[in-house]
C-alpha cells in the first residue's frame, strides 16, 4: 500500500507513512502538517514528534559486506488530554501492525531496507508551561525497534 513512497531514509519514510494514515486522526492538511522530525517551536495539538532516535551498529562480511543498524525510534504524540494522546499512540501501532501484517513493504527508502520495525514500550508524560498562555499539554511516547541493513558499497 506505501511502497510508492521513496523516502531517503528510515526516518522521513516513518515520518511519510504517519502523515498518510493518521491525518484525519491529528486534524493534519498540507498546510497544517502534524508529523514532525525534529521538535518543533509551536504546533496545535495533537501533534507528533520523532526524535531522540539511537542506533547501535554492525557489519556482517559478504560480497558485498553489509551495514546493520540496530535502533530504537521514539514516536511521541501530544495532545490536551492523556486519554487522546495514549489513543494516537496506540492507533500509530496498530497502523504499523496492520502494514507488517499485510506483507507488502511499506517503510520503503532510498538508502536500505528494514528487516524489522516493531512497537516496544509506551509512557506518559505531563508538560506543563511549555509557553506563555499555552495549557499543559500531555504525551505519549511508544518506542519502536528496528533493524535497518544496507550495503556498504554504493
Amino acid at each position: 500500500m506505501f511502497g510508492d513512497l521513496m523516502a531517503n531514509n528510515l526516518l522521513e519514510a516513518v515520518v511519510e507513512f504517519l502523515q498518510t494514515v493518521m491525518a484525519d486522526e491529528l486534524d493534519a492538511t498540507s498546510i497544517t502538517p502534524k508529523v514532525f522530525s525534529d521538535y518543533i517551536i509551536e504546533s496545535t495539538a495533537p501533534y507528533v514528534v520523532i526524535a531522540d532516535i539511537s542506533e547501535t551498529y554492525s557489519f556482517q562480511s559478504g560480497s558485498p559486506p553489509t551495514f546493520l543498524a540496530d535502533g530504537v525510534m521514539p514516536i511521541t504524540f501530544f495532545a490536551t488530554t492523556k486519554a487522546q494522546a495514549m489513543a494516537l499512540g496506540r492507533s500509530c501501532v496498530l497502523h504499523f501492525l496492520q502494514e507488517e501484517d499485510a506483507g507488502d513493504p511499506f517503510l520503503v527508502f532510498s538508502g536500505g531496507y528494514i528487516e524489522e520495525f516493531r512497537p516496544g514500550n509506551g509512557s506518559s508524560a505531563t508538560i506543563s508551561d511549555i509557553s506563555v498562555g499555552q495549557p499543559t499539554i500531555f504525551a505519549w511516547t511508544v518506542q519502536f525497534h528496528y533493524k535497518e541493513q544496507f550495503s556498504t558499497i554504493s
